[in-house]
């Protein structure tokens, strides 16, 4: 490592292995010149000293649940919010009542806005909306706040409603596992199991029916490789005393669900695979 905080040495080896070539561009924290293949990773450029800096902050929680949550709900998520928060997460949520709801007010209480991304299924004008389930007043005061919002997330208001909301939380769910985020969980906060089974799946299909949203979600988070899939279970679900035992599989091959004891989610069940699923 020089003085000029050159990228470490190994990266711009491999770089070089592939055939991709090395430029030198200015690191985004500290402006001096780096040395780094620019075309491998066109959206970073920094220096040795600040690597570390920006794998610990490009974490991403995407949170979920039920439009109608039970009592005591809405103080679960905020506590799920500002753990995550606190631990230097960032946050994705949709853009209905309930859960999302909950989640956008917790992250502005807590003067996050700047580390809040909104995936909203219809326009910053009102339209496209699924009327009282969807809580757009609450998305724009996120977006005058300064947050990240997705405009019609999954397309425009000639698409039908279904199809976009089913986009909506796909989008939000994949931005767990974008490019650059070295952490990312999706978080299903449920007071029951999903009415019915998985339907099977579909080439190229990561959302399947189940009889309800979040679950459908969960599935996806499973199917597109999220590195922590998490139910928090509520209302009913936690006054029986859910357990691995009481919850569905998720699609993408066998697995089990184990409980987590320590850090911002403890409490949780976490989906664990036998095998990746790709």
């Amino acid at each position: 490592m020089g003085s000029q905080g050159c990228a470490p040495c190994w990266l711009v080896s491999v770089s070089r292995s592939r055939g991709a070539a090395v430029g030198f561009r200015g690191c985004c924290r500290c402006w001096r010149p780096c040395c780094w293949p620019c075309s491998q990773w066109p959206a970073l450029g920094a220096c040795c000293v600040h690597l570390r800096v920006i794998a610990m902050e490009n974490k991403r929680v995407v949170l979920l649940g039920s439009r109608r949550l039970p009592a005591g709900g809405a103080a679960v998520i905020g506590r799920l919010v500002a753990g995550a928060l606190g631990a230097g997460w960032s946050l994705s949520v949709g853009c209905a009542s309930g859960a999302d709801r909950a989640a956008v007010r917790a992250a502005l209480r807590a003067g996050a806005a700047d580390r809040l991304r909104v995936y909203a299924v219809g326009g910053p004008d009102g339209r496209g909306y699924a009327g009282r389930a969807s809580a757009f007043a609450g998305v724009l005061s996120a977006s005058l706040a300064g947050a990240s919002v997705r405009w019609w997330s999954a397309g425009p208001v000639s698409r039908p409603l279904r199809s976009r909301l089913v986009g909506r939380s796909i989008a939000a769910v994949r931005s767990a596992v974008e490019v650059g985020i070295s952490g990312g969980a999706v978080v299903g906060v449920v007071d029951a199991p999903p009415p019915h089974a998985f339907a099977p799946p579909h080439a190229g299909g990561v959302w399947l029916s189940c009889g309800s949203g979040s679950w459908s979600a969960l599935g996806a988070a499973a199917l597109s490789g999220v590195r922590q899939v998490l139910v928090v279970p509520v209302g009913g679900l936690a006054g029986a005393g859910a357990g691995a035992g009481s919850l569905p599989e998720l699609p993408g091959g066998p697995g089990r669900w184990a409980p987590v004891n320590a850090g911002i989610f403890a409490g949780a069940l976490e989906w664990v695979p036998d095998s990746i699923p790709f």
